[in-house]
């Protein structure tokens, strides 16, 4: 993390994610209860149980952690991302929230409250061009590492003592696992070892996007869908990727509220609506077709993706463009996309995300391969060629424009769509 933001330092570029704060509480979570289906040109998806112990005072917004298991699954995902770091080291991406909770003991003793847990939990790991490993070729079957036992208020105990390479951000305590540095020689908070269990290496196989949801009526003859993207920081450069890489022609609309753009032909298009911010972001999720976020995660606390109310029922793809949004975003978008006919969100959703820190700056590119590859699919099928559609992970490829930037899809594991005569083709194992 030091390397990459001082080289961000170097350059005068932002990282998403690492440094805005905008609260110091997290937003309203669900609680993950499925594997998010992920494929990737470069990274594959693991699973673990972790297994632990975890106390907090029973006082406070927690006066009822003795009786209530919401509150208890909330104090176990808190101390579960303080792993991140400690993981990182063995190359696994952490996902913050946990697949499924198991409380195996709940005890109060003199108003504190200890729970044990098993926790499955799911990571992804980098192969690049190698092939996915099986499960009994993995280096280490079995990882300790250590996190607070209370992992409530730890910056207010600890300050800086726990804590490394936070530098040029500030220390929050919504933020502090982030920059968790449990072997600091000065450390002191009382750790607690949990321990994680490799269980299973997802293999993948070639996942389309629905290109079949995405041709509707736009109203003039074509077929195609909507776009919205909402912008935090960088619009101005997302909007000369559009303009200047598409070579897009936008007009302002609804009096200067989003400017409109519009790619492809009169038989397959795509029509883009570019607002100034991120707003307007819930009125987006219930009408789109494609929601593009770009800006910071703000270490995942935004509170864009938290209201199920306001999603579309129909089929979207969700592009989460920050820092680390594999960790942070994409379970949370399956969850509220789920229906009690698909629990798991993904027949519903599609959710490009990223594993690693991005620059806000440069990251705008990765619209260009996005939106091409979803035109080039959709003409593709118009044509009656369908075999030349792209797959999710060929256009995923086009956006790692950098080898430490690595990027995937959630939700695809099951996408139904394929080249016709033809079912989906397993990758290599």
């Amino acid at each position: 993390m030091r390397s990459l933001i001082g080289l961000c330092s170097v350059l005068g570029l932002i990282l998403p994610g690492c440094g805005v704060e905008s609260s110091t509480s997290a937003p309203p979570r669900a609680s993950g209860k499925a594997d998010t289906g992920w494929v990737s040109a470069s990274t594959y998806e693991i699973d673990g149980l972790m297994r632990g112990t975890v106390s907090h005072e029973a006082t406070g917004a927690w006066e009822d952690l003795a009786t209530d298991p919401g509150l208890q699954e909330q104090l176990v995902e808190d101390q579960i991302k303080f792993g991140k770091n400690s993981l990182k080291k063995h190359h696994y991406h952490l996902d913050q929230l946990a697949q499924k909770i198991t409380l195996e003991s709940v005890e109060e003793n003199e108003g504190v409250v200890t729970i044990r847990y098993a926790a499955e939990v799911d990571m992804t790991a980098e192969n690049g061009d190698d092939e996915i490993p099986a499960l009994e070729d993995l280096p280490e079957l079995e990882l300790g590492f250590p996190v607070p036992l209370d992992p409530v208020g730890v910056y207010s105990r600890a300050g800086e003592s726990c804590a490394a390479d936070w530098d040029p951000y500030v220390l929050y305590e919504s933020n502090y696992y982030y920059y968790f540095a449990p072997d600091n020689e000065d450390c002191k908070v009382e750790m607690h070892q949990a321990k994680l269990t490799l269980t299973e290496v997802h293999r993948q196989k070639i996942a389309f996007p629905e290109y079949d949801q995405l041709m509707g009526d736009l109203g003039d003859g074509a077929k195609g869908f909507t776009a919205a993207l909402m912008p935090g920081e960088a619009r101005d450069r997302i909007k000369s990727h559009l303009e200047h890489d598409l070579n897009l022609e936008g007009e302002e609309v609804e009096g200067g509220s989003f400017t409109r753009y519009r790619m492809g032909d009169d038989k397959v298009a795509i029509v883009i609506d570019l607002y100034p911010s991120p707003y307007k972001i819930q009125e987006a999720l219930g009408k789109y077709h494609l929601i593009y976020y770009h800006g910071h995660s703000n270490y995942g606390t935004n509170p864009y993706f938290t209201n199920k109310d306001a999603f579309a029922k129909h089929y979207q793809i969700f592009m989460v463009n920050s820092c680390r949004t594999y960790s942070y975003y994409a379970r949370q978008i399956l969850e509220q996309k789920a229906t009690a006919d698909d629990p798991k969100g993904w027949a519903a959703a599609d959710v490009v995300a990223n594993v690693e820190p991005n620059w806000i700056s440069y990251s705008a590119r990765t619209l260009k391969p996005l939106l091409q590859g979803l035109l080039e699919g959709m003409e593709a099928v118009e044509r009656g060629e369908e075999n030349k559609a792209p797959s999710w992970q060929s256009i995923i490829d086009k956006m790692e424009w950098m080898d430490s930037i690595r990027y995937g899809v959630a939700g695809v594991a099951t996408n139904s769509w394929h080249p016709h005569d033809s079912e989906p083709t397993p990758t290599p194992p």
